[in-house]
C-alpha cells in the first residue's frame, strides 16, 4: 500500500494562513479526486467553511498570471474553482516508518484523519 501525506495550506484574507495535513491511502486520495471532479468541474464557486464563521472560497474567473514584458502588458487567464482548490494541494509518498511516526505522533485515526484545517470538501 503507498502512503501519502497530503499538505493543503490557503490565507484568508489575508488575516492568517490556513494549514492541515492528512495521511490517505493512495487509492482514497484517487478516489477523493475523481469526487472532487465529477461534483466541482464546472463550479463557479467552492466554499469551504472551518473554525466559528471562516470560509475558504475559490472562484473560476480570468486573473492576471504574470507579465508579458516583451509587450508591457498584464497575462490574463481563465482560472477553474477547482484548478484553485487543488493546486492548494500538496502530494508526496512516504514510506511505513515515516507514516507509522506521523500517524502516532499526530493520533490520526486512518485513512480520513487529519491534523489543523484540512478541507475534505464535500465530503
Amino acid at each position: 500500500m503507498t502512503n501519502l501525506l497530503v499538505t493543503f495550506k490557503a490565507n484568508y484574507a489575508d488575516e492568517f494562513d490556513v494549514f492541515g495535513f492528512a495521511l490517505p491511502a493512495k487509492d482514497f486520495w484517487e478516489e477523493y479526486l475523481d469526487h472532487l471532479k465529477e461534483d466541482y468541474t464546472n463550479a463557479k464557486e467552492i466554499n469551504w467553511y472551518f473554525g466559528t464563521n471562516e470560509e475558504l472560497v475559490w472562484r473560476s474567473n480570468h486573473e492576471r498570471t504574470g507579465w508579458d514584458r516583451e509587450n508591457d502588458k498584464p497575462i490574463i487567464a481563465y482560472r477553474a474553482a477547482l484548478e484553485k482548490l487543488l493546486s492548494r494541494y500538496k502530494v508526496t509518498e512516504i514510506d511505513e516508518p515515516t507514516f507509522n511516526m506521523l500517524s502516532t505522533l499526530f493520533d490520526l485515526k486512518y485513512p480520513t484523519a487529519c491534523w489543523g484545517h484540512f478541507p475534505w470538501v464535500g465530503w
